[in-house]
Parts: structure tokens; C-alpha cells; sequence
């Protein structure tokens, strides 16, 4: 006969195992449930026997377990870093896609180049057409625009990046606090008995969205705490939040580099906040998610592109003054103006080494009135200062025809105004010093710091001076920089470097020795002018840049031997280039149109 306790222990035993039934039924539901719902992990219920007096009365749930896979949780993580760097990437480079358009798209760069070598070539077949004349200045200016717009856009879209960095350092700082606040929860739910899981299925997935903002790795402790650490190991949460720390720029121009300090970088800690890391740039250690996108694109990316826009203005800018030079304005100039700045014009010399200039007044008709040879003018082939031939050749014009010209060094460059229409003036440059002899480049020799030696040698009378530009732009090499050489550079041989101001020579030529590093020619040439100098990232190479600490004008006038001191130097107005190149004003009026030999 079944007593009643064994009766009642074994109903008891039912009711354990219904209830504890029911609860798992209630736990599967709630995983169905939320299928969807964003971070909520699958739970499972544990179960274990219930024992009362050392005697088994049934079962119970003695605990719910999230079923996670950790290491795939964390590959998922490290891979939504990848995405994330990935998707705003994508983002900008389609935005640059559109902006530079496509090949055949009436408004992309090709298309207007395409345009512009069309009205070249229909020039050359009629010169003195007014029509054609205009339309290459049309297609000039057309092209010019473009290559302004493609800038500016570049630097919109810098800018843009550093705002967006901005806003995801906002968002990763307030994703750590909010992971912190979870690890304190968790910690104290797990000491208390309590069910963590939704705190932690919160923490995940606010851990997912950090991983997607930056490459973060996390390291789980028993307790249930979690430290946070950047993928370069640098720590963002370990009990206490390491914050970031960044200032966005009001306005980014192509000169603004991370490198020189124009943009801010990423820091750790908050110096008002006693943080013992405060002022610690990691901007080099973000590597990954939508935050170390970010930063490439600000400070590589895009700053290639612009760089491809800069040597696309200066190739053409280049390449379409030279053959300009090399031609006669039709049927003559009133005005010119070069675009060589001179630091010290009244120091600096010429000399003719090979050929001669002829410089002629012509009247409405293209007729010439008078005509004078340089080294005629000038006495010899040189050396003379520009200051010097700048005087002798006003004299000149002012005896034969312009009573009232000027010919003067303005602002560096050499101006040119006749102030009449009676007649127009023509530079042509021959084989020799005879006139109406076979057109030829003349060679200019160019002694920097008029110490007696030719440092360069240059093409073409006009061409050095720039007085017959097509293409012009704004700006003064205030600041140089030096091509650009690969990390690790080191000088291949010896030779000089001069730099001159207003003055003459800054301080004493700069001796760059073979082995020099790039630290080491910083330094030599800082010591030796006084000029500020610093080296700057450009793409996977490094170049110098140097300054004057009063924003005066300096050129750079190099020497053979190591590719530092032997190849020019690229002025602050290089790298300025695009947003103020334009076609020259006096092409739009007749004494300054575009040179008959255009071809």
C-alpha cells in the first residue's frame, strides 16, 4: 500500500516537472518571438535534478544560457570593421566617381580637353580668325573651370570626412560609456543571482555597432565584465572609459595636412578630466571600421586625387605656356605680364647662352616700326640683373613708338604695358644674334643668388618669364616643397640647394651630402637659411616642405647631383593650382590673343 508521502512526493514530482515544462515552452516562445529583433540572442534552459533532504523531487530550470559562439561573435565583429571601412569608402569614391563623370559625359574633364585640342588644331589652320581665337579661349576657360570644380569638390569632400570623424568619435565615445554602464549592471546582476542576459544581449550589440565605427577587440573576464581595446592595442574601456578626443576643422584647403598639425588628430583621454593618457595621439593605430576609413579618405585618399587633379593643371598649364611662348601674340600685345616670380630681381642675372631675342613694335597692321636684339640692348649676352633689362627695355620702347610705356618688376614678375594702341609689341627668339635669323628657343641661364654662376638654364625668352602664359593662376611660392621621394629616402649623391627672398640669398647654400636622410637635409637646411622645414606623407612617399616664418616669398633654385637638390621645387601656388588656374585675361581682348603658332 502507497503511503500518503509517497503519495504526495510523487505529485510533487509531476508539478516540477509540468511547471519546469512550461517555463522551457515559455522560453522557446520568447526565442521565436524575437527572431528578429535586433542583438537578441537564442537563450536555453538548463536543467538540473531537485533535490530536497538528499532526495530527488523533481527538476528544475537552474539557469538560462545564451547560445553565442564567441569566436565567431568576434570574427563577426573584426569583419564588421572591415565593412564598415568598406561601405564609407565606397560611398566617397562613388561621389568622386560622379564628380569626375565618365570619358564620354559631356561634362567630364575629357570631354572639355577633347574640346580645347579641337580648337587648338582649328587655330592653327586659321590664326587671325577672331571666331577660332575665341573659341579656344571659350574651351581654355571651359577646361580651367572643370579643373576648379574637380578641387574645390576634393576639398568639400576632405572637409565632409572630417566632420563625419567628428560625428563617429562623438557616437564611439557614447557606445563605450554605454557598454560601461552594461559591464557594471551585468557584474552586479551575476553577483546578485539575477539573469544577465538581456543586459549582455544590450552589450552586444552595442559592441557591434562600436566594431563597425572602429577595429576594436574586447577580452571577457569571469565576472562578466569586458575591457575594450583598439585593434592597435591601445585601451578604450578597462573598468574606466579612455575617451577620444578630436576638433573638427571649420574649413580644409589642399596646403591643410594631418602631418603638419592644419588637422586634428584622434587622441586618448581628456586632459581636463585628469586622464593620465590625455594628449596621446592614436590617429596612426586606427585601422579599421567606418573611423579609420574616415581618416584615409581625409588624409590619403582624397589628398591623392587632389594630387592627380594638381598634376594634371600643372602638365597642361605647363605644356600649353610653353608652345604659347614659343608663338606671336596676333597681331601684337599692348600688355604683358610674366609669371616668374623673383625674389630678388634687382640680384638675380641672366645670361644668353645660346641664341637671342628679338623684340620688335608693330603697328595696326602687323608691320614692324622698330626692332631691338636683347644682347644688342643689353650690351652682350650677359650676365645683367632682371631689374636691368627690365629699365633698358623701357627706354627702348618709350624712343620708338610708346612714349609712355613701363616696363618694370612688380610684385617679382616682370610687367609689360605700353599704354597705347598705335602700336603692339612681339618677342621672337632666334637661333642667333642676327636679325630675322631661323626661330629658335634662346637659352637662358639663371643665376639665383648672383654670385656669378648659372644655377639653371631654361627654353625660350618668353617662356622664363612667362609673358605669353595662356594659362595663369594665382598666388606666391611662399611655400616650397621638394618632389617627392620614397620613405626611407636617402641622399643618391652630393649637391647644393640655394634659397632666396627679396634680399638675395637666405642664409648659406644648403650642402646636401650623399647618405643625408630626409631628417638629416631638414635639419641642414634649417640651420643653414633659418626657414622652417618639416616633411609631409604624400601618398607612399615623403617630401619636405619649408617656409619662411614671415610668409615672405622664397624660390628655390637647385644644383646638380641628388634628386632633392637636383629637380625644382614645387611652390605653395603648385599646390594651389587648380582652384585659381584660369586662361589669362588679356587672351579675351585682340592685342593679347592666342599666339599664331599655336601648332
Amino acid at each position: 500500500m502507497v503511503s500518503l508521502g509517497n503519495l504526495g512526493a510523487a505529485l510533487q514530482t509531476v508539478r516540477t516537472g509540468l511547471s519546469t515544462s512550461q517555463q522551457t515552452l515559455d522560453v522557446v516562445a520568447n526565442n521565436v518571438a524575437n527572431v528578429n529583433t535586433p542583438g537578441y540572442t537564442r537563450k536555453q534552459a538548463q536543467l538540473q535534478q531537485k533535490v530536497l533532504g538528499g532526495v530527488g523531487v523533481g527538476v528544475e530550470i537552474a539557469a538560462l544560457k545564451r547560445v553565442v559562439d564567441e569566436n565567431l561573435l568576434n570574427s563577426l565583429r573584426s569583419e564588421s570593421g572591415v565593412l564598415g571601412e568598406a561601405k564609407i569608402t565606397a560611398t566617397f569614391e562613388a561621389r568622386v566617381q560622379d564628380l569626375f563623370g565618365t570619358p564620354d559625359a559631356n561634362t567630364s574633364i575629357a570631354h572639355r580637353l577633347s574640346q580645347f585640342q579641337a580648337a587648338v588644331e582649328t587655330l592653327a589652320a586659321a590664326p587671325d580668325g577672331s571666331i577660332e581665337q575665341r573659341d579656344l579661349v571659350r574651351w581654355g576657360e571651359e577646361v580651367a573651370a572643370t579643373i576648379r570644380h574637380m578641387a574645390a569638390s576634393l576639398q568639400q569632400l576632405r572637409s565632409e570626412a572630417d566632420q563625419r570623424i567628428g560625428q563617429a568619435v562623438g557616437e564611439i565615445n557614447s557606445l563605450l560609456e554605454e557598454v560601461a554602464s552594461l559591464n557594471d549592471k551585468i557584474v552586479r546582476a551575476t553577483y546578485q543571482g539575477q539573469d544577465p542576459n538581456e543586459l549582455a544581449d544590450a552589450r552586444d550589440l552595442a559592441l557591434g555597432r562600436l566594431s563597425e565605427l572602429i577595429d576594436v577587440r574586447t577580452v571577457s573576464r569571469d565576472n562578466g565584465d569586458v575591457a575594450i581595446f583598439t585593434g592597435g592595442g591601445r585601451t578604450l574601456l578597462n573598468g574606466d572609459v579612455v575617451r577620444l578626443n578630436f576638433q573638427q576643422s571649420a574649413q580644409i584647403a589642399a596646403l591643410n595636412t594631418y602631418d603638419e598639425g592644419d588637422l586634428s588628430g584622434l587622441f586618448l583621454g581628456d586632459a581636463s578630466a585628469g586622464d593620465a593618457s590625455a594628449g596621446d595621439d592614436v590617429t596612426a593605430t586606427i585601422t579599421g571600421g567606418t573611423l579609420g576609413g574616415l581618416i584615409r579618405l581625409r588624409d590619403t585618399t582624397l589628398t591623392d586625387m587632389q594630387r592627380t587633379v594638381d598634376e594634371l593643371a600643372r602638365s597642361l598649364r605647363d605644356q600649353v605656356n610653353r608652345v604659347h611662348n614659343d608663338g606671336v601674340a596676333y597681331p601684337g600685345a599692348s600688355q604683358m605680364q610674366g609669371t616668374r616670380v623673383f625674389a630678388a630681381p634687382s640680384v638675380q642675372q641672366i645670361t644668353l647662352t645660346a641664341g637671342d631675342v628679338n623684340v620688335a613694335l608693330l603697328d595696326a597692321n602687323g608691320n614692324q616700326t622698330a626692332a631691338v636684339m636683347v644682347g644688342a640692348l643689353m650690351g652682350g649676352a650677359g650676365p645683367f640683373t632682371v631689374s636691368a633689362l627690365a629699365a633698358d627695355l623701357q627706354t627702348w620702347l618709350q624712343a620708338n613708338g610708346a612714349p609712355t610705356a613701363e616696363a618694370a618688376v612688380v610684385g617679382g614678375r616682370v610687367v609689360i604695358d605700353l599704354h597705347t594702341t598705335g602700336v603692339a609689341m612681339a618677342l621672337g627668339d632666334q637661333a642667333s644674334t642676327t636679325p630675322g635669323d631661323a626661330r629658335q628657343p634662346a637659352q637662358i641661364g639663371f643665376d639665383a643668388d648672383g654670385d656669378g654662376s648659372i644655377d639653371s638654364t631654361h627654353a625660350g625668352f618668353s617662356s622664363f618669364f612667362g609673358l605669353n602664359d595662356f594659362f595663369v593662376d594665382g598666388g606666391t611660392p611662399a611655400v616650397l616643397e621638394s618632389k617627392v621621394l620614397v620613405q626611407g629616402y636617402r641622399a643618391q649623391a652630393a649637391g647644393t640647394v640655394i634659397f632666396s627672398d627679396a634680399n638675395g640669398a637666405v642664409g648659406a647654400p644648403v650642402t646636401i651630402n650623399r647618405g643625408d636622410s630626409l631628417a638629416t637635409m631638414a635639419t641642414a637646411i634649417a640651420t643653414a637659411t633659418g626657414l622652417q622645414v618639416t616633411t609631409l606623407r604624400d601618398g607612399s612617399g615623403i617630401r619636405l616642405r619649408v617656409a619662411s616664418e614671415d610668409g615672405r616669398t622664397i624660390v628655390a633654385t637647385p644644383s646638380a647631383g641628388d634628386p632633392i637638390t637636383s629637380s625644382d621645387w614645387r611652390s605653395q601656388r603648385e599646390e594651389c593650382l587648380p582652384p585659381s588656374l584660369c586662361v589669362r585675361i588679356f587672351s579675351l581682348i585682340r592685342h593679347g590673343s592666342p599666339a599664331e603658332r599655336f601648332n
